[in-house]
């Protein structure tokens, strides 16, 4: 799979680099080399033409210019696509990896360098396939608070936006699970705020809506990127004793979103819906906190297409309050939404679920009757009865 920092990698050694100096013209390879960083680093306080200077090697210039790396327009210079100054940029971060986060505050960290920094972080894991340099890279920028967490973010979501997250993944397995799966909890939080898409769903419903009105709609009406989604998901349902008060907390938002937005035998429903299932009877269930456990209770629900004999009997035996057998029910989610995924599903008892909530059960008088209903309503009985 070509991945972009593979595609830098080859292109700096053989184009830059002349393939160290074996095609010959152009000027020396560690020189060009140096050009093409000097005026990246000095693109990226703004500058998008660089003024040339005497101590800026002819052959080289000249060279760059012939091979149409950089453009010369009387005295000046500058990249000739934005690609190769982003590549530039990312080996000037490689260079100065003993401190990046020193690094990144004496630029006054410029947006110029979002692109190159990903590149940064990216090749560290498809490159150079060195997670624990990756992980350094984390602990740095985690500690330095004076930074914007854009950083850390852009760093914690490199595999999650590369072509080799599955390669990748069983890699970094170890260290997601070290200090009870903290950096694992981290993960699941960016996955489920980061890699969505806006729904289908949205644009059909409210596609009348003015674009300024419809765009923040869009931000929250997401459904998963499935092929960042997945191999995530599949780590941690092949892994449920990493599950613990963090990382439930977050898998409850990964496992509602995804039940909600794929039906009946589509991947990981009947696993998740088991997992879910283990979690609520684990104690969950008998939580007085909404969260998680809503959105576990959700998850199972939402099963009633592809394991309707299991949540039936969930449903039957859970749902209702029974507080002598310390059962407290979930009553209030059924009427709030959960009514949804039975009613289509299981219809049936949805309807006795219902009646059992909403109706309040009619006792006759001592008489066997039920006249007495209509005296309360002030329907008189002197000369009729019904």
């Amino acid at each position: 799979i070509l991945t972009e920092t593979w595609l830098l990698d080859w292109f700096w050694k053989e184009v830059v680099r002349l393939a160290e100096g074996s095609r010959s013209g152009g000027g020396n390879p560690d020189t060009r080399e140096q050009l093409l960083i000097r005026i990246a680093r000095q693109s990226v306080g703004g500058d998008d033409f660089i003024t040339m200077s005497d101590d800026m090697d002819s052959e080289a210039v000249s060279g760059l210019v012939s091979d149409r790396l950089i453009i010369r327009e009387d005295n000046h210079v500058r990249f000739a696509h934005d690609v190769y100054e982003d590549w530039a940029l990312a080996l000037l971060l490689k260079q100065r990896n003993r401190d990046i986060p020193g690094f990144l505050t004496e630029l006054d960290e410029p947006l110029r360098l979002v692109s190159a920094f990903r590149l940064f972080a990216s090749g560290l894991l498809e490159v150079k396939q060195s997670p624990e340099t990756w992980l350094n890279l984390l602990t740095a920028l985690e500690g330095k608070h004076t930074l914007s967490p854009r950083w850390y973010q852009i760093a914690l979501t490199a595999p999650l936006f590369s072509p080799l997250l599955n390669e990748i993944l069983p890699r970094i397995q170890p260290y997601l699970f070290e200090n009870d799966a903290a950096l694992l909890s981290k993960f699941l939080k960016v996955l489920r705020t980061i890699c969505v898409q806006p729904s289908p769903r949205a644009y059909t419903i409210l596609g009348d809506l003015p674009p300024e009105e419809l765009e923040k709609y869009l931000a929250y009406w997401t459904i998963p990127i499935w092929k960042q989604w997945a191999p995530v998901i599949r780590l941690v349902l092949q892994n449920p004793s990493v599950i613990n008060d963090e990382v439930a907390l977050e898998f409850a938002q990964i496992a509602e979103k995804w039940m909600t937005n794929t039906e009946k035998d589509q991947l990981f429903r009947k696993e998740i819906a088991n997992l879910s299932l283990k979690i609520l009877h684990d104690g969950l269930l008998q939580s007085y906190k909404d969260e998680p456990r809503n959105q576990y209770i959700k998850s199972v629900l939402w099963a009633a297409d592809c394991l309707p004999d299991q949540i039936d009997d969930f449903v039957k035996q859970k749902a209702l309050r029974d507080r002598k057998n310390r059962n407290y029910g979930f009553e209030e989610l059924i009427l709030s939404e959960g009514w949804i995924p039975l009613c289509k599903h299981l219809p049936k008892t949805a309807v006795e679920l219902l009646e059992s909530i909403l109706c309040k059960k009619l006792e006759p008088d001592r008489f066997g009757s039920y006249h007495h209903l209509f005296m309360d309503l002030g329907i008189g009985f002197t000369r009729w009865h019904p």
